[in-house]
């Protein structure tokens, strides 16, 4: 079972990638944050016009790429024309383009890492579901999705899943009334600090979710001091930008 949901120490997991120091959602991007040293990988995945599955955050290609499509309305060869990197401001400079990748081509990348994987679409969790069984990933693989119907796609394969927007909504409102849950359909809890100018109880989010054997990933933390206030808060799992800064807060932490 992933590590994700049954960690041994605080975790630290890349935010699609290194995107605080490589272009977010690429292969450069992910290969950077594995030689650092993560403990898993988050990326996001969208449907193109002709049905494959690319690692993209945005419905529309602009802020990443400069030109603007839409991943929904576009075929994989438009796409595989743009250049990932082209509105990275780091001072990364890539040597030939970077493409928009495929989830075939992360999947492979990432051999036996866990892996945290976003369904911005409800149609992509089928696909995702589809390529996890393909390269025999679905043991390392949490599903998450703002969509309920994506997490239920999951669920119901018997893939693990992270908890839906509707989900966390939920528990907010049984904090509200003080009901702790008795069980939770998830495997794991992705959430932010703060959601729609809502700041999220994720101190009670722990505590219910340590009684039931369900971890709390909160992203995006991008420093030590945050990164080492949410742990002595209990939450296990880091989703930094920087990971490499957030290794080095764990290092210091841990003693080595």
């Amino acid at each position: 079972m992933s590590i994700l949901i049954h960690p041994g120490q605080p975790l630290v997991i890349g935010h699609r990638g290194a995107a605080a120091v490589r272009p977010e959602n690429t292969l450069p991007s992910f290969k950077h944050a594995i030689d650092l040293g993560v403990d898993a990988l988050e990326f996001d995945v969208r449907i193109t016009a002709d049905g494959v599955a690319v690692v993209h955050h945005d419905a529309s290609t602009a802020r990443t790429c400069g030109d603007d499509l839409l991943i929904e309305r576009s075929t994989i060869e438009q796409l595989r024309r743009l250049d990932a990197a082209a509105t990275f401001t780091g001072v990364y400079a890539p040597v030939t383009q970077t493409v928009i990748p495929l989830l075939d081509e992360v999947l492979a990348l990432t051999h036996d890492m866990p892996v945290i994987i976003e369904c911005k679409t409800a149609d992509a969790a089928p696909a995702v579901l589809w390529a996890l069984r393909l390269h025999g990933a679905t043991r390392r693989a949490i599903v998450g999705s703002f969509l309920h119907d994506a997490t239920r796609h999951a669920r119901h394969a018997g893939v693990s899943s992270g908890a839906s927007r509707r989900d966390v909504i939920s528990l907010v409102l049984r904090g509200l009334l003080r009901w702790a849950p008795r069980q939770l359909p998830y495997a794991a809890m992705c959430i932010p600090e703060a959601s729609s100018g809502v700041r999220l109880p994720v101190g009670r989010f722990v505590r219910w979710g340590h009684a039931l054997g369900i971890p709390v990933h909160v992203w995006t933390v991008n420093t030590a001091a945050d990164a080492n206030r949410l742990w002595d808060l209990g939450v296990t799992g880091i989703i930094s930008d920087d990971p490499g800064t957030v290794l080095a807060a764990r290092a210091g932490r841990c003693g080595g």
